[in-house]
């Protein structure tokens, strides 16, 4: 889909994604953007990171096509841990994992609040100084279920994502809720 065809078209893509969770987008996103040249910046929004110990032993290396984003994500984590513990509610931002051509920015806290942060600071997160609107390529929404975070899927929330949306920017979900498809 969207994710291949920018990579080899743009010489950046912007993904955002709300939630997430074990990492798997990332490592799959990042596993495709080493296969071509383009910069992919990934920034996560996640209200509860999941810890090193939790997520090790998933062993995603064994289904990568490229296995050491996720040996080099593992050893990087537990300096994230580290630093979450010093976090302050006004900065919630994690240092940046670096992969190949790969750039990961996890921003911790409830998605609500962070997204309306992102409207007016994107652009500096992202240090390219655009305009944040139609600044993200793509959006996984991948905020768990409709039934353990609805406020998430109301309409209110996904009018801001497409805010951050380029034109012709992609919105993608795991969801098939009606309510949500509707």
């Amino acid at each position: 889909g969207a994710l291949p065809f920018r990579l080899m078209s743009q010489d950046r893509v912007r993904v955002l994604e709300v939630g997430f969770g074990t990492g798997l987008n990332f490592f799959l996103s990042a596993s495709l953007a080493a296969l071509h040249p383009s910069k992919l910046e990934y920034m996560a929004l996640e209200k509860d990171l999941l810890t090193a110990d939790v997520i090790s032993p998933l062993e995603y290396d064994q289904i990568l096509t490229k296995p050491d984003v996720w040996q080099s994500y593992l050893g990087w984590r537990p300096k994230v841990d580290t630093h979450k513990a010093m976090l302050s509610s006004v900065v919630r931002e994690t240092p940046h994992f670096k992969w190949q051509n790969s750039d990961l920015s996890l921003v911790l806290g409830g998605a609500r609040e962070r997204i309306l942060e992102l409207e007016s600071s994107l652009s500096t997160i992202f240090k390219e100084g655009e305009v944040v609107q139609g600044s993200v390529d793509i959006i996984y929404h991948d905020a768990f279920s409709y039934d353990a975070n609805s406020e998430l899927w109301l309409e209110s929330f996904l009018k801001h994502l497409y805010i951050l949306l380029k034109p012709g920017g992609v919105l993608t979900t795991y969801s098939v809720k009606g309510i949500v498809r509707r």
